[in-house]
């Protein structure tokens, strides 16, 4: 096929189901060809369940996949590149730096209230001292 570079490996899952295509692959990454196989063509066809759970079991064991250019029923695997595994560096001990008290922002008083609006609110405060308990439940909304 022109445009496409050697493959170590090829394998065909046509008439496979997604269980046994998945077995197969699991059985194929543990063997030393695989595992040194620098491209592998893997053909699992146009339908709609292989090729998306072929890329998800790659996406997985962290494998670089790319479909082959033209024939969108192949994906090439590259097992050879498999990157590290990933380590965890020690996390660095956390130093307690003092900081110095900043002053509390103090903010301006409230206005005193205006006399009209103290004698409405003793007037409101007088009519729930009034009500009883349900009334007001009532008037809020409550009940």
């Amino acid at each position: 096929m022109a445009g496409v570079k050697r493959v170590d490996l090829e394998i065909d899952y046509h008439g496979y189901t997604v269980r046994e295509m998945l077995a197969d692959l699991e059985a194929q990454s543990t063997r030393t060809q695989w595992a040194s196989a620098r491209r592998v063509r893997l053909i699992h066809g146009t339908g709609e369940a292989l090729w998306h759970e072929l890329r998800s079991w790659c996406t997985r064991r962290r494998l670089d996949w790319a479909p082959e250019p033209h024939n969108t029923g192949c994906t090439l695997v590259y097992p050879a590149s498999r990157p590290e595994p990933h380590v965890v560096a020690p996390r660095p001990r956390r130093v307690h730096v003092r900081r110095s008290p900043t002053a509390p922002v103090h903010e301006a008083p409230p206005p005193p209230p205006s006399p009209a609006n103290a004698e409405l609110m003793e007037l409101e405060m007088a009519k729930l001292g009034a009500l009883d308990r349900r009334q007001v439940r009532r008037l809020k909304g409550a009940e």
